[in-house]
């Protein structure tokens, strides 16, 4: 009886990751296909973001997040740039690599003169 419970327990749990994986899929087909506004466009890669991070996909969500922060800096909206980088950099699952990728385009915002809000402890701790 323990392992049938253990058994429905892992199925759920597969189920849910692979229901958050097909919808990350349709939010990164939508971006990919719709002709939409730019904010839009922030939006789906802003639902890719979540679904990916929901199923575990770290390096998906976080490439989805990039897309993200890369159009809201061509947009001019800086101050939501920023708080999408404080955020991934508060990501305890990203690699040093992909944190340094964030630091550094924190960094291009600081130095751009870009930044409205100035910059917490948490991204500047280093």
């Amino acid at each position: 009886m323990e392992r049938q419970k253990k058994s429905a327990v892992e199925t759920a749990e597969e189920d849910k990751v692979e229901r958050h994986r097909r919808t990350a899929a349709y939010w990164m087909w939508h971006y990919r296909t719709a002709a939409q506004s730019r904010e839009a466009d922030v939006d789906d890669l802003m639902e890719c973001h979540a679904h990916f991070g929901e199923a575990g996909d770290v390096e998906q969500s976080d490439n989805a997040a990039q897309g993200a922060a890369s159009i809201l800096d061509r947009i001019g909206q800086w101050d939501d740039e920023w708080k999408l980088i404080n955020r991934q950099l508060q990501n305890p699952r990203l690699s040093k690599a992909r944190q340094a990728i964030w630091h550094h385009q924190l960094g291009v915002l600081a130095r751009a003169g870009r930044l409205l809000t100035p910059p917490t402890t948490a991204t500047s701790r280093h």
